[in-house]
C-alpha cells in the first residue's frame, strides 16, 4: 500500500470516528421534565437573527417616530430578521450573540450534526469547543482541539491537524465566550491568531450579548432573536410531543 493510499484510509477511517463521536454525544438532549432524551435533529426549531446588534443601534430621534413599532408585545424599533442557517452559510467568521437561554449552545449543536450531514455549505468539519472547557483546561487552543478530535485515533495527531487545519477543512464552533476562565484577553488574542493563521477554516463564536465587549477582526456579529409565535409553538409541540395539556397551560396550542 502506498503512502498516499494509506494516509486516505487513515482519514476514511478516523473520519468514520469521529462523525458516529458526533452522533453519539450531539443528537441527544434531554427536555426538561422528561426522564429520556430526544433527538435534536427532530426537536430542533430553526433560529432567526438579527444582523443588527441591539445594544449597537443607532437613530436619531424622527426615525425612531417613523419607526417605532406599537406591538403590545414589542414596545421597540422593528427589525427585520434572517434565518441562522442561512447566515453561517454566507459568514465565514461569524459571532453570535444573545440573551440567557436563547439557544446559542443548542443552535451550535445543531450546526454540528447539519456539517456532519453534509447540509451546510462548504463540505466542512465541525469541531464544537467549549470555551469554558478550553478555559479551564490551561492548554493552548491548538492542544485542546487536537485533544477533541483524539477520538479519530490519528497517529501522530498534532502535525495531521494543523496539516488540516492548513487546508481549511474545518467548521471551528467556539461556545459560550462568555464563561471563559482567567485572562480574557489572552483568549481574545489566541481566537484571534486562530483565525488569522487558519483563515481558510469557518469560525462561529457564541456569547452572551450582555457580556460582549471585544472586537475579531473580519468577524460580522450578529444576534439571536426571541422566538415569534410560530417557533414558540413549534418548539411547544416538539419538546413535549403528544402532551397537549403543557402546551395548553402556556396559552400556544
Amino acid at each position: 500500500m502506498s503512502e498516499t493510499t494509506a494516509r486516505e484510509t487513515i482519514s476514511r477511517k478516523a473520519g468514520a470516528n469521529y462523525a458516529e463521536w458526533i452522533e453519539k454525544h450531539f443528537n441527544s438532549i434531554r427536555p426538561f421534565g422528561k426522564k429520556y432524551d430526544l433527538p435534536l435533529r427532530d426537536i430542533f426549531v430553526k433560529v432567526n437573527i438579527f444582523e443588527t446588534i441591539t445594544a449597537q443601534q443607532e437613530i436619531s430621534p424622527d426615525a425612531l417616530q417613523k419607526t417605532f413599532d406599537y406591538d403590545r408585545k414589542g414596545f421597540g424599533i422593528t427589525r427585520k430578521t434572517a434565518g441562522g442557517i442561512e447566515a453561517v452559510s454566507r459568514n465565514p467568521k461569524l459571532i453570535v450573540l444573545g440573551k440567557p437561554g436563547a439557544g446559542k449552545t443548542t443552535f451550535l449543536k445543531y450546526l454540528t450534526l447539519r456539517t456532519i450531514d453534509g447540509k451546510l455549505t462548504g463540505n466542512r468539519t465541525p469541531i464544537f469547543i467549549g470555551l469554558k472547557e478550553w478555559g479551564d483546561s490551561q492548554k493552548t487552543l491548538l492542544d485542546f482541539i487536537v485533544q477533541q478530535l483524539e477520538v479519530c485515533q490519528f497517529p501522530e495527531p498534532k502535525p495531521y491537524i494543523e496539516h488540516l487545519l492548513k487546508k481549511g477543512i474545518f467548521l471551528l464552533l467556539l461556545d459560550g465566550f462568555d464563561e471563559v476562565s482567567g485572562n480574557v484577553e489572552e483568549a481574545v488574542k489566541e481566537i484571534q491568531a486562530l483565525a488569522e493563521n487558519y483563515g481558510e477554516n469557518q469560525f462561529v463564536l457564541s456569547c452572551r450579548i450582555a457580556a460582549w465587549n471585544y472586537a475579531f477582526e473580519k468577524f460580522i456579529s450578529v444576534e439571536m432573536a426571541d422566538f415569534d409565535d410560530e417557533q414558540i409553538k413549534t418548539f411547544i409541540n416538539n419538546w413535549f410531543g403528544e402532551e397537549h395539556t403543557t402546551a395548553n397551560n402556556v396559552g400556544i396550542n
